[in-house]
């Protein structure tokens, strides 16, 4: 089996020396080496995402360029078809049925805690019931971080927010420490790759 890459690569040029070729009758040697290349593009591997993603933009390509000639192809259209299918499933994941719970989770953290801030403004320390309202306040946020924290996220957009909100909470809590920028870091990296 050859790389996505490389096999990409084979088979537009291939694919070129095809187009060339085709005139009153395409050599044999042209339409041989294009049936190969064909074949190697849709058994080809992809090591990477970025690999796959080639792959179906190519595929995609292939497919639109000599829709009107399908039939001629076969059954190379259709296996073509069906590996652009797989890679799309894979690359462009259908958005899940279920909420993840991790954005409820973390949103139940966030009303706790603005509930302690409340509870904090204006607080005078000698005022037994104010006092007792803020210690609950405070035991609120920490038992909500509490059951946050036993929380999964089932999507990716779950785990990205769960990133970002453990990168504010350092950043409130522990400002400038090696934690807060490590997950500051990880955060934004999460950001930036999708799976």
């Amino acid at each position: 089996m050859v790389n996505a890459r490389a096999a990409i690569a084979a088979h537009r040029a291939a694919y070129d020396a095809f187009q060339v070729a085709v005139g009153d009758a395409p050599s044999l040697e042209a339409e041989d080496a294009y049936d190969a290349a064909s074949d190697a593009l849709v058994a080809a591997i992809c090591p990477s995402r970025a690999d796959a993603g080639a792959l179906l933009a190519y595929l995609r390509w292939w497919m639109a360029e000599e829709i009107e000639f399908r039939k001629a192809y076969e059954p190379a259209y259709r296996i073509a078809e069906a590996r652009a299918t797989d890679l799309a499933a894979w690359l462009e994941p259908a958005e899940p049925t279920v909420p993840d719970p991790i954005f409820t989770a973390i949103e139940m953290v966030a009303e706790a805690e603005r509930a302690h801030t409340v509870a904090l403004a204006g607080l005078d320390e000698n005022d037994a019931a104010q006092v007792q309202s803020a210690n609950t306040a405070a035991d609120a946020s920490s038992s909500a971080f509490k059951r946050a924290s036993k929380v999964m996220p089932t999507t990716w957009g779950g785990l990205r927010a769960l990133a970002e909100f453990y990168a504010r909470e350092a950043e409130a809590n522990e400002p400038f420490s090696s934690g807060g920028r490590y997950l500051a870091h990880l955060a934004a990296a999460i950001a930036e790759v999708r799976p």
